[in-house]
C-alpha cells in the first residue's frame, strides 16, 4: 500500500502484453494501451509477454508499476487473440454447463499451471469463491485444459466478470476478452 495524504491506497493488479520501446514501457490489454511508470530494466525481459503487473492507475498511466512477484507470463503469438481463440470457442460452446458446476461463479480464459508454476498453455479457468470448491470438474473441455481457482486479490475485477462473447456494445470487446458486465 502507498500512503496518499494520510490515506492508504492499495496496489492493484493488471494483466496484458508488456511492450518495451524507445518511448517507454506500455501494457496492452483488450485494445487499450496503458503507459507503465516503473523500472524499465525490470520490464525489458518481459517484452512481448502476457504479464501480471502491480501498480496504481492514474488515468492512462500505471504508477509504481512492477512485474507481479509470480507473474503469469507467456509468449504470445503475433496476436494474443490467436492464442485464446480455441479457449473462447470452447467456453462459448460449453458456457452453460461450465457455469452450472456447483461452486463456479465465473468462467474466463487464462493460463494453465503445473506444479504451482504458470505454463504457456492456455486454459479455461473456472472461478470459485475463496472458501468454496468447484463440484466435479473435467480435466479438459473440447481438448482445452480446465482449472478451478478461488477468486483472490490477484484476480482484480476479472474473476467476477463474464465472458463478453460479443453480447455487449463495447468496442474493446471484439477480442472476446473478459470484462465486468
Amino acid at each position: 500500500m502507498k500512503a496518499y495524504g494520510g490515506a492508504a491506497k492499495p496496489m492493484k493488479t493488471y494483466r496484458g502484453i508488456v511492450r518495451v520501446g524507445e518511448s517507454g514501457v506500455t501494457l496492452e490489454a483488450g485494445g487499450i494501451v496503458i503507459r507503465l511508470e516503473g523500472d524499465r530494466e525490470r520490464f525489458a525481459p518481459l517484452n512481448g509477454l502476457f504479464t501480471t503487473v502491480n501498480g496504481e492507475q492514474d488515468g492512462d498511466i500505471i504508477r509504481n508499476a512492477a512485474p507481479a512477484p509470480q507473474p503469469e507470463s507467456a509468449a504470445i503469438p503475433s496476436s494474443g487473440i490467436e492464442l485464446f481463440q480455441p479457449v473462447t470457442a470452447a467456453i462459448r460452446a460449453n458456457e452453460a454447463a461450465l457455469r452450472a458446476i456447483p461452486g463456479v461463479f465465473g468462467v474466463r480464459p487464462g493460463f494453465r499451471t503445473l506444479d504451482g508454476q504458470w505454463t504457456q498453455e492456455p486454459a479455461i479457468i473456472l472461478v470459485t469463491k475463496p472458501d468454496e470448491r468447484a463440484g466435479p470438474v473435467s480435466s479438459h473441455v473440447d481438448g482445452i485444459p480446465v482449472e478451478a481457482r478461488g477468486y483472490g486479490p490477484g484476480d482484480s475485477g476479472r474473476a467476477r466478470a463474464t465472458l463478453c462473447m460479443g453480447r455487449c456494445r463495447r468496442r474493446s470487446c471484439a477480442a472476446d476478452w473478459v470484462h465486468a458486465p
